[in-house]
C-alpha cells in the first residue's frame, strides 16, 4: 500500500467589504484548515453566503483560527472596511501522487509515488515587462495574472525513485503533477528548479525537492 501523503494548500483571499467565499473548492480529503486575518481591519468568518459582520466569527486583526472542516463545506469571509487579505491554509492527507510528462518525439510517461512527501500550493502573480524603445522611452507592458506554484518536498526516498525524478528533470518539458492520482491534474507546468536530491549517508536515502510554475 502506498505510504500516506501530507498536503498543504495556502490561498490568499482579498476581501471588499462583501460577502465572498474565501476557497473555491476544498482541498481533496481536507483534515484541517487555517486562517489568519493579515488586515487592520476585522474580518467575520461562516459557513454560507448569508454571512453578515453581525453573524459571523469575528477575526480581529492579526487574530488566527484552525477548524477541521470536511472539504465539501464552503467557508465565507467578510470585512468591515474597505479591503482586507485574508490568509487560508488548508492541510490534508491522501495516499499517492503521480508525475506525467512529455518526453520529446515519444508518447506520455507517468510516475506514481511510493514515499512520503509534503505539497505546498500558493498563488503567484506574473509580471512579463518590456525593453527600452528607439527613443530611449522606456515602454513598460505588464501582465499581471494569479498562477500556481507547487513545491513538493521529499525525505527519504530511494534510489530508484531519485532516478525516477532525474529521468523527469532530463526531459526538460511539460510536467502534469496530480495531488492524488485518482483525482484530475493539479497543476500544468514546468519544473523550474535545480536538481538537488542530496543522499543521506547515514540512511543512503534522498532529499530534495521539486518546484512546478503553472503553464
Amino acid at each position: 500500500m502506498p505510504n500516506n501523503i501530507t498536503v498543504v494548500r495556502k490561498t490568499l483571499k482579498t476581501l471588499t467589504g462583501s460577502t465572498e467565499k474565501l476557497i473555491n473548492k476544498g482541498l481533496t480529503r481536507r483534515t484541517l484548515i487555517k486562517i489568519k486575518n493579515n488586515s487592520s481591519e476585522n474580518v467575520y468568518i461562516g459557513f454560507d453566503s448569508s454571512l453578515t459582520t453581525s453573524n459571523g466569527y469575528k477575526l480581529l486583526s492579526g487574530g488566527k483560527i484552525e477548524l477541521k472542516l470536511h472539504q465539501d463545506i464552503d467557508i465565507y469571509g467578510i470585512n468591515d472596511g474597505s479591503s482586507a487579505d485574508v490568509a487560508v491554509t488548508e492541510i490534508s492527507s491522501i495516499w499517492n501522487g503521480k508525475f506525467i510528462w512529455f518526453p520529446s518525439g515519444g508518447t506520455a510517461k507517468s510516475y506514481v509515488f511510493d514515499k512520503n512527501f509534503v505539497f505546498i500550493e500558493e498563488q503567484k502573480n506574473d509580471l512579463t515587462i518590456s525593453s527600452r524603445s528607439a527613443n530611449a522611452t522606456l515602454k513598460v507592458y505588464i501582465i499581471s495574472d494569479l498562477k500556481k506554484r507547487v513545491n513538493l518536498e521529499f525525505r527519504n526516498i530511494s534510489e530508484y525513485q531519485k532516478r525516477k525524478f532525474e529521468e523527469i528533470k532530463n526531459q526538460r518539458g511539460e510536467l502534469w503533477f496530480f495531488e492524488d492520482a485518482s483525482q484530475d491534474v493539479t497543476v500544468k507546468g514546468y519544473w523550474v528548479n535545480e536538481f538537488n536530491f542530496t543522499k543521506n549517508p547515514a540512511s543512503q536515502l534522498w532529499n530534495g525537492s521539486i518546484t512546478i510554475e503553472e503553464v
